[in-house]
């Protein structure tokens, strides 16, 4: 066989053999991941162990799709022309072949669609509902329970505690049973999780309570379900029936019946029951008493007992002379009932008595029969009874023996000795019965009835408890909100948070991405039954920034040091009901660490006689040309779509939230506004605000003034039909880094951010902290000239205000009073 090799086929070979690696490439890093879960933590349900399988299938095809296109590529570009000599095959082919043959033996063994038999089902004893193997549904009750769950168990992305406890339940766990147990997993890891369920976070190790114990059994109707094995007969009255003659006792019994006697369950009230309902003509010719002795009828036994039967206009007396089959479900927990016992019945002399159900008897009339005075419960006399259609005297073939010791004589021709129950005891021994089956249902339904349902599934667009969600930068993902004011003697005076106040992981020690700096003082965190999350990070610009400290971006990056915020906010809103998303971004655009770097250093690296001032550097001035205004106008435009998309791929309509877009506060006062002069280096090295007059002034009216218009032009750049401005652009005026009106507190006189009036005496803006300053405090440079504790929770205050109860609004933040409300700065939104 010839091989036709030329430079063309050569290079078409060549080119194919690149682009099949470079898709082979591609689809290695896309899909080998999930092909590696199968091997290293597989699925827990079918749909992830099936999701799982499928990629690793694609990547085997790929990889010999590959293998195709190598064995082609080498025959073609690295062979010479010639006879290709017969029955060689390369160690390429052989690995082609063997992947082949792989194939066809996996699916000749396991053809598509094939699935065992499902078992026999048993008959005829009631089961629960069946289980959807590997498909749990939440929703409904599934067939069986599984082993317990893992005592320790880590949270992976996208899990609530709804589905950790299902999975520590089991595939056979219904709804009220993880609606029940996952509150306990909640109270047991309160210190990790805190007080709102929802707040997990992946990585974090949760220690699982003991599964708990199965419901209570529920009585069933009588007409169908076994007997319940709490509820024995009582122990039969030995004058409720004389004993049975030694040749009627030496008969064989039913089955069901010999497995009757005192103390055990009647084994099968059901059958009972079907007795007594037999109407007008039924007849029985065996029935027992209770769970004692039974009584039969017959020629022989006519004139030692009574019949059962009145003929063809008779009723069937019940075949239990103990509790009835309706009653028997309750007679051991309220061990009320007993039969009603009378004066006149044999082998009770003197007065009336009555037992603690059905109790009071009395005597029976043509008015009041058996079956409507309530002896369906269960209370019949020991002996005779009255029948309706009887008139004192037996039908034929049917005798029947008095009750009385006097003959039959009474109204309507009712014998004068039969008994029957009192309607009203009945009525109460019937409430009783039914407050106890209540109590049982209450046991067993109270929890699925009362427990809160977990937003795991449920919530989403539209559905479920509010949320707020920020994303941005450091001025709204909480830098500096540690601190609660400054000093220079003491940081503990201003320590309102302590060590622990950026640590947002998981396990909550340490930070989930470093030094984002997501503090518990956050401005997202509005409280008054309303949710947040912080997805903010200190340092963020527009796109994601990775290397030695990742920062993440407005954007859908998604990497193995994390994901963008904008892909953050999609993931979080498909299953949550986000009504509100806060953004703070462009700051860093403009380079804001170093404009503020440059102006102070200039400050101090020049003298007062021969000012070196910043807003005329170039570093500085380049940031704020109109080609690069536009540029980051365009930047911000694109972070904010972005926002957007991620809430439509979430399943959001534009009209379902709201985007509110903050501008920046001006951090420092303009040049005459220092409380410190600008000659020697004081206002650096005691109040931290080492910026010349002239570049305060530009900075408040050139500089702020262009970020803020920025921003806002970039909503209107980006069509943002649902955003709204929060304006914060004087909300720190009167409180603002080393302004005249507040101090220090060594300056004001204050021990600490405790003390009365702190809020309103000390700064609301961090010091700007270098090198020499911060050393070995607890204070970080990156928390220079950011919102501090005060100046947080006042930003709070307006954005709690801005949500409007889920109508939000835009407006100017400022103060409208001092002191504090609530524990936040007095503030208004205008």
């Amino acid at each position: 066989m010839e091989l036709a090799s030329s430079p063309a086929a050569r290079r078409r070979a060549a080119l194919l053999w690149l682009g099949v690696s470079a898709a082979a490439v591609l689809a290695g890093l896309t899909l080998g991941p999930g092909a590696l879960r199968l091997v290293r933590a597989p699925g827990t349900t079918f749909a992830e162990l099936l999701v799982q399988c499928c990629t690793t299938a694609a990547l085997v095809a790929v990889a010999g799709l590959w293998l195709a296109a190598t064995d082609v590529a080498r025959a073609v570009v690295l062979r010479r022309p010639g006879r290709v000599a017969r029955g060689r095959v390369g160690p390429v082919r052989a690995a082609l072949l063997a992947l082949c043959g792989i194939t066809a033996l996996a699916a000749a063994a396991a053809p598509a669609g094939a699935a065992d038999p499902p078992p026999a089902v048993p008959a005829p004893a009631p089961v629960p509902a069946p289980s959807l193997d590997g498909l749990p549904l939440p929703d409904r009750p599934t067939g069986t329970r599984s082993a317990p769950g893992r005592l320790d168990v880590v949270v992976r992305p996208g899990d609530t505690l709804w589905a950790i406890a299902e999975r520590a339940l089991g595939p056979g766990a219904t709804a009220g049973e993880v609606a029940a147990h996952w509150p306990r997993i909640h109270a047991r890891n309160a210190a990790v999780i805190g007080p709102d369920p929802d707040r997990i976070r992946p990585g974090q190790l949760l220690h699982l309570p003991s599964p708990p114990p199965p419901p209570p059994a529920l009585a069933a109707p009588l007409d169908r379900s076994p007997p319940l094995p709490e509820a024995p007969c009582p122990r039969p009255r030995p004058h409720l029936e004389p004993p049975a003659s030694p040749s009627r006792s030496a008969r064989p019994r039913a089955p069901w019946r010999s497995r009757c006697s005192p103390g055990r369950p009647h084994p099968r009230p059901a059958r009972c029951h079907a007795r007594r309902a037999r109407g007008p003509g039924a007849s029985s010719s065996r029935s027992t008493s209770g769970c004692g002795a039974p009584s039969r009828s017959g020629p022989t036994g006519s004139s030692r007992r009574r019949s059962r039967s009145s003929g063809a206009t008779g009723r069937s007396r019940s075949c239990c002379a103990g509790p009835p089959p309706r009653c028997t479900a309750t007679c051991t927990a309220a061990r009320s009932w007993s039969p009603g016992r009378a004066a006149t019945s044999p082998g009770w002399p003197g007065s009336r008595r009555s037992g603690r159900g059905c109790r009071a008897c009395t005597r029976a009339s043509s008015a009041t029969p058996w079956s409507s005075a309530g002896c369906t419960c269960g209370t019949a006399p020991a002996r005779g009874r009255w029948r309706r259609g009887s008139s004192g005297s037996s039908s034929a073939g049917s005798a029947r023996r008095s009750t009385s010791p006097k003959p039959s004589s009474g109204r309507g021709g009712a014998p004068a000795g039969l008994v029957r129950c009192d309607l009203g005891h009945y009525v109460a021994s019937m409430i009783r019965a039914l407050a106890a089956t209540l109590a049982a249902l209450g046991t067993t339904l109270v929890v699925p009835l009362t427990a809160p349902a977990p937003a795991a599934h449920a919530d989403g667009p539209g559905a479920g408890g509010p949320w707020v969600v920020s994303v941005g930068d450091s001025y709204i993902s909480g830098e500096a909100g540690r601190w609660a004011g400054s000093s220079n003697s003491s940081s503990a005076r201003a320590d309102a948070l302590g060590p622990t106040a950026y640590n947002d992981s998981a396990a909550g020690t340490g930070e989930a991405i470093a030094r984002c700096h997501r503090s518990r003082s956050a401005e997202i965190h509005v409280g008054g039954g309303v949710s947040s999350l912080n997805l903010a990070c200190s340092g963020a610009t527009t796109a994601t920034s990775t290397g030695d400290t990742f920062k993440p971006g407005l954007d859908f990056y998604s990497g193995s040091q994390g994901v963008g915020q904008a892909r953050a906010l999609q993931d979080f809103a498909a299953g949550h009901n986000v009504r509100m998303v806060v953004v703070s971004i462009g700051g860093n655009d403009f380079d804001f660490a170093g404009i503020v770097q440059q102006c102070v250093q200039d400050f101090l690296l020049s003298p007062s006689w021969w000012k070196d001032y910043c807003k005329d550097d170039s570093s500085v001035t380049r940031n704020f040309t109109a080609a690069n205004v536009a540029t980051v106008r365009s930047r911000i435009a694109g972070a904010l779509t972005n926002l957007r998309t991620a809430m439509r791929n979430a399943g959001y309509a534009d009209s379902q939230w709201t985007m509110l877009v903050q501008t920046y506060p001006s951090p420092i006062p303009g040049g005459s506004g220092f409380r410190y002069g600008q000659s020697g280096y004081g206002r650096q090295s005691t109040g931290g605000c080492g910026f010349w007059n002239a570049d305060a002034d530009w900075a408040n009216g050139t500089a702020l003034p262009t970020i803020n218009s920025t921003v806002t032009g970039a909503i209107s750049q980006a069509g943002i039909g649902n955003a709204k401005v929060l304006d914060l652009a004087s909300t720190f005026n009167g409180r603002r880094l080393c302004e005249s009106g507040v101090g220090l507190y060594e300056e004001v006189g204050l021990p600490s951010w405790q003390s009365a009036g702190a809020v309103d005496r000390t700064e609301w803006v961090n010091q700007i902290r270098t090198v020499t300053t911060a050393g070995d405090s607890p204070y970080y440079i990156q928390e220079s000239l950011h919102p501090n504790y005060w100046g947080q929770l006042a930003v709070r205050s307006c954005v709690r205000q801005a949500y409007n109860n889920g109508t939000p609004r835009g407006g100017a933040c400022v103060r409208s009073g001092t002191g504090l409300v609530g524990g936040e700065p007095r503030m208004s939104l205008r």
